[in-house]
């Protein structure tokens, strides 16, 4: 296996120089072009960002981005040619980083609307090794790697480099009509600093940054306690007070930011936000997260972890947070500390809202006379981005989705939907004219279909009047249940976590003049009929499941 992995290095690097090489007699022989079209230049970075940053988690470096919030993106050039430029410097800092934290800031120097160029510029700054002055004179010749009169360049020769990549961004660059800058300072790191000429769109374009808004943020009362330091802080705290949120404090110590946490008061919402950087910190967070108890979880957490440990995170054994892999995009964050505050707000209290995606105004007027003549809260959306940003502002128990819509259609919306860590288990009805449709967005995350034209038998149940007790210790299931149950109509529902509090729960309802109507609980299969149950029914659930079950026993 280690001479396979040898040589799949030495292809992959042999690969590298062939392309670099026929890249850069392209540009010398002046016959390198560029291909123009609109795109979103926050995309491209944050992308680009996130593919290069998993080359340091051996490193465990930490990886920041900053950006302007407050501007438009949307500009006309060459998305690929850009992208390569970031990808070659920023692969370099990373190569000549051993610890710390690479940072990416991109920043529009000229912001007028009308203005016929959009000046951008990119700087991507290191903790590493570092340059001499002599070598950053000579850092943009071919074939050539800036290691001479540096004592801590020793291990250049180790990394290996082709001492072609950056004459070809600098190529790049100078074809883009920008410049490029280095400062850099031995030992202490290194500053990349790229100014580009692009012009503005041609066309509107469409940006997933328009579907959200910092009018939405639902969570700028909370009390946020952030863990991090360097870079890191900086973001989180940018980010924070671009969105409106006053009350925050920063610590750099987890167990002194746990004491702190200890011992505010609980009346004020809280969320905890740490960054992690190492499997150490990850234990350390865990243990203590389990000695202060109650009193922390009462708030919500969430830690910001490196690829390598997200999975680790997520699996981690009595813990209670949300994970984010760094680095950490806006909106990931956003959709994260949103949900967090719709459970301080007690989501559940708000069960009667439905969210209907549909363009046609008919069937907007039949499907809210229905549902609201039943108690129901109902919102309109006509297309899939109206629908997003409504998700995004307000918790929903059932969202109905038109398969046919302008804009962003039903299949387009339902995959962008499932995307949301807290619409993962939102019962999602798709209604169309034709089976194919439905059973197209069923394939892609809806839980049920309605082929129109829609009436009331589709969208109610009976049973209103019924007890129902949920006994599983997967909080993911009973969620999903609950939903569900409640969309086809039964509203009175009680949910536990273990068999002995769910008979506990039984035997207090029957004394209580009460009892359950039905009760559904997680079993063994085979052995279920066998002790008593009446049915079953095999996870994952779905409406024609629950349909199927409730009329049997009933």
């Amino acid at each position: 296996r280690q001479w396979l992995q040898m040589s799949q290095s030495s292809c992959e690097q042999l690969q590298c120089l062939v392309n670099n090489i026929l890249d850069y007699n392209l540009g010398s022989a002046g016959k390198m072009k560029l291909e123009l079209s609109d795109f979103d230049l926050q995309t491209v970075f944050e992308d680009t960002f996130k593919l290069v940053s998993t080359l340091g988690t051996e490193k465990n470096l930490e990886f920041v981005c900053f950006h302007d919030r407050n501007i438009s993106w949307k500009v006309h050039g060459d998305a690929f040619r850009i992208r390569q430029i970031m990808l070659n410097l920023l692969s370099n800092s990373i190569k000549f980083t051993e610890k710390g934290e690479v940072t990416f800031r991109i920043q529009l120097l000229q912001t007028e609307p009308e203005a016929t160029k959009r000046t951008v510029r990119l700087t991507i700054q290191d903790t590493g090794i570092g340059m001499s002055e002599p070598c950053v004179l000579k850092l943009f010749k071919r074939f050539t790697k800036a290691d001479n009169n540096n004592p801590h360049c020793s291990s250049v020769q180790r990394l290996g480099s082709s001492g072609l990549g950056l004459a070809i961004t600098l190529q790049l660059v100078e074809l883009m009509g920008g410049t490029i800058e280095v400062t850099s300072s031995v030992g202490v790191g290194s500053t990349f600093a790229v100014t580009l000429e692009l012009s503005p769109p041609q066309n509107v374009l469409e940006s997933p940054q328009q579907e959200f808004c910092s009018d939405h943020v639902n969570f700028r009362s909370a009390y946020i306690i952030l863990v991090a330091s360097n870079s890191m802080l900086r973001f989180l705290q940018e980010t924070l007070s671009f969105w409106g949120c006053t009350n925050v404090s920063s610590f750099s110590c987890l167990k002194v930011a746990m004491s702190h946490a200890h011992a505010t008061n609980n009346e004020t919402p809280m969320i905890i936000i740490q960054s992690i950087s190492s499997m150490e910190e990850l234990v350390e967070a865990s243990k203590l997260q389990k000695e202060y108890g109650q009193s922390v979880l009462a708030g919500k957490w969430v830690v910001l972890t490196p690829l390598d440990y997200a999975g680790v995170a997520r699996g981690m054994q009595d813990t209670h947070w949300r994970v984010l892999q760094k680095p950490v995009r806006d909106v990931s964050l956003l959709n994260c500390l949103s949900y967090l505050q719709r459970l301080n707000d007690d989501w559940m209290a708000q069960k009667g809202s439905i969210l209907v995606v549909e363009d046609c105004p008919t069937t907007q007027m039949v499907v809210r006379k229905i549902l609201e003549s039943n108690g129901y809260t109902v919102d309109v959306a006509e297309n899939g981005v109206e629908a997003m940003k409504a998700l995004y502002s307000s918790p929903y128990m059932l969202c109905i989705v038109d398969a046919a819509m302008p804009v962003k259609d039903g299949l387009q919306t339902t995959i962008q939907m499932r995307e949301l860590e807290d619409a993962e288990t939102l019962p999602i009805i798709a209604v169309s004219i034709s089976v194919p449709s439905c059973q197209l967005l069923m394939d892609n995350g809806a839980n049920e279909f309605f082929v129109k034209p829609l009436n009331k038998c589709d969208l109610l149940a009976s049973g209103t009047d019924f007890r129902i007790l949920a006994v599983d210790d997967n909080p993911v299931n009973l969620k999903v249940l609950l939903q569900m149950l409640r969309v086809l109509g039964y509203k009175d529902v009680v949910t536990c976590n273990n068999g002995k509090l769910g008979v506990e729960t039984v035997s207090d309802a029957y004394h209580e003049g009460k009892p359950f109507t039905f009760i559904f609980m997680d079993h063994d299969s085979e052995r279920a009929v066998e002790a008593g149950m009446s049915s079953t029914m095999s996870k994952p659930i779905t409406f024609e499941k629950l349909r199927t079950v409730l009329s049997t026993i009933n």
